[in-house]
C-alpha cells in the first residue's frame, strides 16, 4: 500500500509550494523546541499561521492540522500536539503535488 498523498494545486504556485512545503518541516522543529519550553503562544500562532496559510495554498490537510495545533496550544495539550506534528510531518514526505490551471 503507497502512502502517496496526491493533491492538486494551481500552476501559479509551482515555483513556491516546494519552500512552502519545507516552511512546514522547519514549523515542526520550531513548535517540537516551543514545546521544551512550554511556550504555547508560539505553538498557537504558528498553527493559525498554518491554517490559513495551508487553505491559501490548496493544501487542506496542513489547514486542518494547523487549526488543531492552534485549538491544542490553547489547551495546552502537549499530547495531541506531538501527534499533530507526525501528522504533519507524514502529510509533507508523502504528498505528491500535480498543477493544474484554474
Amino acid at each position: 500500500m503507497s502512502d502517496k498523498i496526491t493533491v492538486v494545486i494551481d500552476k501559479e504556485l509551482r515555483d513556491l509550494v516546494p519552500d512552502f512545503l519545507q516552511r512546514r518541516i522547519d514549523d515542526v522543529e520550531t513548535i517540537k523546541s516551543a514545546l521544551t519550553i512550554g511556550d504555547f503562544r508560539t505553538i498557537e500562532t504558528l498553527g493559525h499561521n498554518m491554517k490559513g496559510s495551508g487553505a491559501g495554498y490548496g493544501f487542506r490537510e496542513i489547514s486542518r492540522i494547523g487549526a488543531e495545533i492552534e485549538a491544542e496550544a490553547i489547551a495546552r495539550r502537549t499530547e495531541t500536539i506531538m501527534a499533530c506534528l507526525q501528522a504533519l510531518e507524514h502529510f509533507v514526505k508523502h504528498v505528491h503535488v500535480e498543477y493544474e490551471s484554474l
